[in-house]
Formats: structure tokens, sequence, C-alpha cells
């Protein structure tokens, strides 16, 4: 679907309306047809309408057989027919197209030579199809050669009260330009930047930003617009990391443990037992992390029996050895905290202040207490 933007001189700049309508462009007498019934003039017959170019406002559209381009701009004139009924309105809803004056008429004598109408039927059809790839051919000739010519007034216009708070969806910078003249439009090698805003994310995990720009050149850092205009970037949450590397160092400090009972000692790893588990053949008893592993790496073939298809869901976990394991990792826990809990009590009993001592005199009675008396 293409578009010609049109735009009323009596009008501001930034009102500017669309005609819309499937080709590369249309003719300046359809043109004006299209704008008569998108304004709704059709009973406006004392009125003319004209076209004017918008880089050169004096200059008009005075053949009605001109083919405007899609995606142009053009100035729309309304001015008096003169005489009541004798606009040409009517001419443009009913009419045909006017021939410009200026236009250089074909000679008599030398009249063009008229094509030959096949006497076959598949011949002119063939002759149809060739006539409309010429004139395909012909109108991409002249837009390959065309410019577009825009006007500038408008889009200076837009830089003139623009607020602090806007930003630039193109290059990030806020309160400086509108998007129209953001100086990146014009360099093709600009991707752009992401902007997002900052919906359901904490503003513990947000860090605000002057600029912008010296965070960009940056691998994978995007900086978002909060609620009220800033720019901020996210930041790593420390207190889940932490939580993440204590339990990672109480998981290696029981690796770590030194096993005095052989009954809980792993007798492939040397460690504790973790998930203990026995095959379905042999009633071997592994930990569940090693034999899983062995079994995938084997084709889930026995590693002790040899026996096939011993699959992941046929172990059987072994839950007296489970809680055996439970119970002693409990008093571990236990015998740390009563060694570290003297510390804990010593530690707090610095930190709290000491009393204050009790007042030597009485606090004095209130008026209240005198009345009664």
């Amino acid at each position: 679907m293409a578009v010609i933007y049109y735009k009323f001189r009596s009008q501001r700049d930034d009102l500017i309306s669309t005609i819309k309508f499937d080709g590369t462009g249309l003719t300046v007498f359809e043109l004006k047809r299209e704008i008569i019934y998108a304004n709704k003039l059709i009973n406006s017959t004392d009125t003319d309408i004209l076209l004017y170019h918008v880089e050169d406002p004096d200059k008009e559209y005075e053949d009605d057989n001109e083919v405007i381009q899609r995606a142009s701009t053009v100035l729309v004139r309304r001015t008096s027919g003169g005489k009541r009924g004798r606009g040409n309105i009517l001419r443009y809803l009913a009419g045909k197209p006017r021939i410009a004056k200026s236009q250089v008429p074909i000679a008599a004598s030398s009249p063009a030579p008229a094509s030959v109408v096949p006497a076959n039927e598949d011949d002119r059809i063939r002759q149809m199809f060739n006539q409309q790839d010429d004139q395909w051919n012909q109108q991409q000739a002249l837009m390959a050669s065309a410019q577009r010519v825009e006007s500038n007034r408008q889009n200076l216009k837009l830089d003139e009260n623009i607020p602090e708070y806007y930003i630039c969806y193109k290059c990030g910078e806020k309160g400086k330009h509108h998007i129209r003249n953001c100086p990146k439009n014009n360099d093709p090698n600009w991707d752009g930047i992401r902007i997002k805003k900052t919906t359901g994310i904490p503003k513990s995990y947000l860090r605000t930003v002057d600029n912008p720009t010296d965070i960009v050149n940056e691998p994978n850092q995007n900086f978002m617009v909060n609620e009220e205009g800033k720019y901020v970037v996210a930041v790593a949450d420390k207190k889940a990391w932490q939580r993440y590397q204590t339990i990672q160092q109480s998981r290696q400090a029981e690796d770590d443990l030194q096993i005095e009972d052989p009954e809980l000692r792993d007798s492939h790893s040397g460690k504790l037992w973790k998930s203990p588990v026995r095959t379905k053949c042999c009633k071997q008893l592994y930990s569940r992390p090693y034999i899983e592993d062995i079994l995938m790496e084997s084709d889930f073939k026995c590693p002790h029996c040899g026996q096939e298809e011993i699959y992941l869901d046929s172990l059987e976990p072994d839950e007296e050895l489970q809680r055996k394991v439970d119970n002693y990792v409990k008093q571990l826990k236990r015998k740390n905290y009563a060694e570290e809990e003297p510390n804990k009590r010593q530690h707090l009993a610095t930190m709290i202040p000491t009393m204050m001592p009790f007042m030597p005199f009485p606090a004095p009675m209130s008026l209240s207490t005198n009345n009664k008396k």
C-alpha cells in the first residue's frame, strides 16, 4: 500500500494527511479527485483546487496527466472559482484530465504511427502484456533517477518545544532532537540502540547513569529508562549471589568431610554417601550421581555384573542408609553450632551498650496529681 502526503496551505505544518493507493504513483487528476472525496468537497462547486510543489510553493502542477510518485508531499490550495458553480471540482469528479498549456501539440502533418492491432486473439493478449512490461520498465527508470525532496520547515519546528524527558529511540539522546531529525538517520551502518522500560525490575537492581553513550560500546550492555525518565542499567543481585556462594561452600564442606565410619563412606569416592541406591540386578550399592554417570556412559550396562538395560528409574533407594547419613549430617551441624554459639554471644555482648544509671532524684510529679491532692 503506497501513500502520498498532502497539506493545505491554510493548515499548520504538523497537520499532514495521506492518500493511500495501490501502485507506484497517481496523476494530478487522480490525486485531486481523491483529495476532494477525502475532505468531502463534493458540494463545493464554486471552489478551485490547486496542487503545488512542496519544495517550491509557487510552482503549480498544471498538467493533470503528470504522475506524482508515491511517498511524495504536495501542497493543496483552495481558491474561489470566480462565478458561482464554475469551480473545477465538478470537472475532477466527472470530467477528463486537463492538458497543460505549455505542452507542445503534435503536428498534423506527421501523425504518430498507429500500432497495428493483430487479428489473432493470442497476439493481442501478448501485445497487451508487452505494453504493460514497457510501462513498468519506464516507471522503474523514472523512480531510479528521481530524488525525494522533503520540507525542512516541519522537521525543524519539531525541535523547538521538545520536552526534556523526550528520548530519541534512534540514538538514545534525551531532550535534544526529534527522532525525525536524528543525525543517525543518514548513517546506513547505524543499527540503533535498544531502549526498554524497567517494568517489573526492583529499584535496588537498577543503577542510574548520566551518559548512556559510555556504555553502548560494552558487549551485552543495554540501558533502560525508568518511570522518572532517567537512564538506568541493571546490576547483579548481590544477595542472591552471596546466598548461592554460601550454598556452594556448604556443599563443598560436606564433600571435604573426613568420614571415619566406613558404613557412611562411599567406597568409590571415599566421601559421604549422596543419595545411596542399589541396582536391581546385583543389589550393588552406589551413590546416585556416580552410578547415573556410569550407566549413561556404558549404554545402561551394570558395571558390576554386566547386566544390560539397567535404566535410571530402576535404581532402588537405600532408605536405611539415607537415614543414617541424614542423622550424621544433623549431628555434625549441631556440633558446629555449639562451637560457634559462645563466640556469637561474646560478639553480641560487646555490641550491647551499657545500661543508663538510675536518676538520683525522683521524677517530678505531674500537675494533675498536685491538683488532686
